[in-house]
């Protein structure tokens, strides 16, 4: 088992990139089945696209990302963020999860789906759609320097990321937050409030990562906002 262990740590970087090269490509071609037609709303079609599009930067930045300088090693490391990629996607639970909540809890499952209060769903859509092109510009910034596990690579601090230390995160909880106002359930609610946390948290540790490996993160650190910009700072980052 040890050995089975170093094998697999020696060989970690290619098996990563492998394995996310893959997943996205999937996620990619799983994509392209839900085009939402040219008769839905053009705000729908539009977040179609960026979704569409930030798929595609995930798979180019696994093909071709830089060398890491700390792989992660922690459990923490690891599943804190596969958790925090699936949350997005419990906020609207396939028929499956739906039935066996129902079989499970009985008729009192019918309230974490009814709606707490009518909501237009344009508003909540166009602010996914804002949030998801928030994402789509922080990776445009931090491309080959992108991992889903808390790892540290090249440190990016231009872009978005002269205002903020985490765009991808931040465009992230817009996009769920989004949601949540386009389908008011407490069943979204309630991902949407644990999606923010674990996000933050994963923020954090990925943050203590790199200032172990980069000087000069504390003194960016200093200087730009976590989650939002800060209105003065001491300094340019």
């Amino acid at each position: 088992m040890r050995e089975l262990l170093e094998a697999l740590r020696r060989h970690q970087e290619p098996v990563g990139r492998w394995t996310g090269f893959v997943i996205f490509a999937v996620m990619i071609a799983r994509q392209l089945q839900f085009w939402p037609g040219l008769e839905q709303l053009g705000v729908e079609q539009a977040r179609w696209g960026l979704v569409t599009f930030l798929f595609v930067l995930f798979w180019s930045a696994y093909w071709r990302r830089r060398p890491a300088l700390a792989l992660a090693s922690r459990p923490v490391e690891i599943l804190l963020p596969l958790v925090c990629s699936g949350l997005p996607l419990a906020q609207y639970p396939p028929s499956a999860v739906v039935e066996w909540l129902g079989g499970l809890v009985g008729a009192g499952a019918n309230l974490l789906w009814r709606p707490l209060f009518d909501a237009s769903a344009s508003v909540g859509l166009s602010i996914m759609a804002a949030g998801e092109a928030f994402t789509v510009a922080g990776m445009l910034t931090l491309g080959r320097s992108f991992s889903i596990f808390s790892e540290v690579r090249e440190l990016r601090t231009s872009g978005l990321y002269r205002y903020v230390r985490h765009p991808l995160y931040l465009g992230e909880m817009v996009a769920v937050w989004g949601y949540v106002l386009a389908w008011t359930a407490p069943w979204a609610i309630a991902c949407a409030l644990l999606f923010t946390a674990l996000q933050s948290w994963r923020a954090r540790v990925e943050e203590r990562r790199l200032l172990a490996y980069h000087p000069g993160y504390a003194a960016y650190r200093s200087q730009v906002g976590f989650l939002v910009p800060r209105l003065w700072s001491r300094g340019r980052p």
